[in-house]
């Protein structure tokens, strides 16, 4: 199935918002309400609800141009993870890297995008699933996002040339770093991406070697480890981060103990998984902003001291320590 998450559905429609695009309009030819939209970052929509809200935003903003002038400003105001990435990978090489690694097709599923290095940029392509619709306006929203891409690190908005295809789209990037950035050095680039993909390793379960797949997309998960499979169950279920192991096994179509017994061959359990999954979902919120009730109520916990102890018990720090604020 291939979907896009509402935590990235989001940004967009906050954005759509503060242009003052009226919602019921964005949200013409879908079934999405405005509490979904703006309500929890969990869940997904269809690709072809996103591609509408895409083309109605196009025609509200004016047409193509406006609607990559669009892309670029999501830029200016990025989740609070893709800001912790930045700030600590502060390349433009690596930022582009793991939007096509790692949250691109994990934000989007049903798309997988490669990188090319250049001297001055990359060229990134992105390849559509054959059953997703095509739609020129998403591929010139993207268009502005990678442009808009370096505002990030405080760099000013790259050169992209776009061509496309069918179901295939690439743009080629040139970057316009400041005078002050230090030139390419492919060397440290690799060793920065290294060191990106073990950062990035900590949140436990995105796929870091090409795109992630829903808990739900039960055929081409076959051959898939199951400590995988549980890992995307608990974050996609319907159940949502605090899902039981019981549950859990039932929905993998297995007994509780059989489900217990395949874990252990892989060395782990449902309550590692469990709380690696729910970690990373804590620590996305509180970078970008979440109060820590919030964030304790919608990862299941009875009240924020609960929370507090298995944070800590987690990363040895206080949930406090990971917000903007701090």
């Amino acid at each position: 199935m291939s979907e896009v998450s509402l935590f990235a559905l989001r940004a967009f429609v906050d954005q759509m918002e503060s242009e003052g695009l009226p919602l019921d309009e964005v949200l013409r030819g879908t079934t999405l309400s405005h509490a979904q939209v703006r309500g929890s970052a969990r869940g997904r929509c269809t690709w072809h609800e996103f591609a509408t809200i895409v083309e109605n935003a196009t025609d509200l903003l004016g047409g193509l141009d406006e609607i990559e002038r669009f892309g670029s400003e999501l830029s200016s105001d990025p989740p609070g993870l893709l800001v912790s990435v930045a700030k600590r990978f502060a390349s433009m090489h690596t930022i582009y890297y793991l939007g096509a690694i790692w949250y691109g097709p994990a934000s989007f599923r049903g798309t997988r995008a490669t990188i090319t290095d250049l001297s001055d940029g990359v060229i990134e392509s992105l390849r559509l699933g054959p059953e997703l619709r095509v739609s020129v306006p998403v591929y010139h929203v993207f268009k502005g996002v990678v442009a808009g891409a370096p505002r990030m690190i405080g760099w000013p908005d790259a050169d992209v040339e776009m061509s496309y295809q069918d179901h295939e789209v690439a743009y080629r990037v040139r970057l316009n770093p400041p005078k002050e950035a230090k030139p390419f050095d492919q060397e440290e680039i690799a060793r920065e991406r290294r060191d990106a993909k073990a950062y990035i390793a900590e949140f436990e379960s995105l796929s870091l070697t090409g795109a992630p797949v829903a808990a739900d997309e039960w055929p081409e998960l076959k051959g898939a480890p199951l400590s995988q499979r549980v890992r995307w169950l608990i974050e996609g279920g319907s159940s949502g981060p605090d899902v039981a192991a019981r549950r859990a096994a039932r929905q993998l179509g297995m007994s509780e103990r059989s489900l217990a017994r395949g874990l252990s061959k892989e060395g782990t359990t449902f309550s590692e998984l469990k709380d690696g999954v729910r970690c990373r979902l804590a620590i996305e919120r509180l970078v970008r902003g979440d109060r820590v009730e919030d964030v304790a109520g919608a990862l299941g916990f009875a009240d924020p001291s609960s929370f507090h102890r298995a944070f800590r018990r987690w990363t040895g720090r206080s949930p406090g320590s990971y917000h903007p604020d701090s």
